[in-house]
Order: structure tokens, then sequence, then C-alpha cells
């Protein structure tokens, strides 16, 4: 299903919801070495916020 818009359909609908509830950031991990992935959230502003063995952590800040 890559390349349909699928994954930044619900992305879209999660940040939306994000907002219209107030949530000051939305965080998550992503295996370091999913190159799609990361690319999707970059997409979306995410930014990198740290890092373990396995995970890359991201945020987004809502609140500005």
């Amino acid at each position: 299903f890559m390349g349909l818009g699928i994954a930044s359909k619900l992305l879209e609908e999660c940040i939306g919801y994000g907002y219209k509830e107030n949530f000051k950031e939305i965080k998550l991990e992503v295996r370091w070495d999913n190159n799609h992935a990361i690319g999707l959230y970059q997409k979306f502003d995410f930014k990198a916020d740290g890092k373990n063995k396995d995970y890359l952590k991201m945020k987004l800040e809502l609140s500005k």
C-alpha cells in the first residue's frame, strides 16, 4: 500500500485531532533504519528528539 497516501491521511487526522484537543506535542518512535517512515514524519515537521539503540524519537510541537 506504499505510495497511496494512506499513512499521510492518517497522520493528518492525528495531527488535526491534536490541534482540536489542544495537545502541546505529539511524540513517536520509529526504527532508525525506517527511512520511508522518517521521511513521512519529517514531511509533517516532526523533528528528532533523541534516540536509543533501535529507535529514533521524534516530536511535533503543536503549541507555538
